[in-house]
């Protein structure tokens, strides 16, 4: 088995020095050779780039701006006048140190069913009770990194705790099933609509069928969708009845979105 990178000798101090200077630096992407004279070994650039390639969960290669990486909550960001993206607020920032904390216990076998990781102070993590989890997100697993986990960072941010690990999607599983056993712990379903989930041959019309019954019996919204870079006509042509509803769309921006499926999630 293919240890985990998280147990490489100093990797989790790199990793939360990166955090804290990638989110709140006025440049939000740029080199490792440049980002390693803000973090530190300035003299051991590929170092960092081995940090940022080996942790997709929390850096991410600009796709405009090849060689150049960023913190993959940051990039969620709406964009600036020039192109930029905002600084990260404090609890932004400890919200992805806790992300990290957590995958780093993770690595080292401890159960998160039955523990969860504070810091107190920062970057000094103990074990708690698991809390207690309003929604969660469903979502196709290659949309985790860029989508799924700025987004369950965000609503943690603001109060607003979602399950989202064991709700990854991968080729062959079934849509209606993972929704079901969610919604069978939590309140609502947050479902992530993107070409990749599309693209896995459809959702059976009886399977959402089923879901949108249950909406009708309990008479309240138990799904709530986000689209990216899908239309109507093509959301339409999986799902009729998913196209019917009203989507929330990620191009709104992370902060916004987050605030309104917030409201939702413990509104009636």
């Amino acid at each position: 088995m293919t240890q985990s990178k998280y147990l490489i000798e100093g990797r989790l101090q790199q990793i939360l020095a990166a955090i804290q200077c990638m989110g709140a630096y006025r440049s939000y992407r740029m080199t490792p050779g440049d980002w390693a004279q803000i973090i530190g070994y300035s003299d051991r650039p590929t170092d960092w780039e081995a940090v940022f390639r080996d942790h997709p969960e929390l850096f991410r290669e600009s796709p405009s701006k090849r060689g150049q990486f960023a913190l993959v909550y940051r990039r969620a960001l709406l964009r600036l006048e020039d192109d930029g993206r905002p600084p990260l607020h404090d609890t932004q920032i400890n919200a992805l140190i806790d992300l990290a904390l957590r995958l780093h216990a993770v690595a080292n076998g401890v159960d998160l069913h039955q523990h969860t990781i504070d810091r107190s102070p920062v970057g000094q993590g103990h074990l708690g009770s698991q809390p207690e989890y309003p929604a969660f997100i469903c979502h196709d697993s290659r949309d985790n990194a860029a989508i799924a986990v700025p987004l369950a960072l965000e609503m943690q941010r603001i109060g607003c705790p979602v399950r989202s690990d064991e709700f990854s999607l991968t080729i062959g599983d079934s849509l209606c099933d993972s929704i079901e056993k969610g919604l069978g712990h939590c309140r609502k379903c947050i479902l992530v609509i993107t070409p990749n989930l599309l693209g896995e041959g459809g959702w059976a019309k009886h399977e959402y069928d089923k879901i949108f019954s249950r909406e009708l019996v309990e008479e309240k919204r138990l799904i709530l969708q986000v689209w990216h870079k899908v239309t109507n006509a093509d959301v339409r042509a999986y799902s009729p009845l998913l196209a019917d509803a009203v989507p929330f769309r990620w191009s709104l921006g992370i902060e916004y979105l987050a605030a309104k499926l917030k409201a939702l999630i413990h509104g009636p």
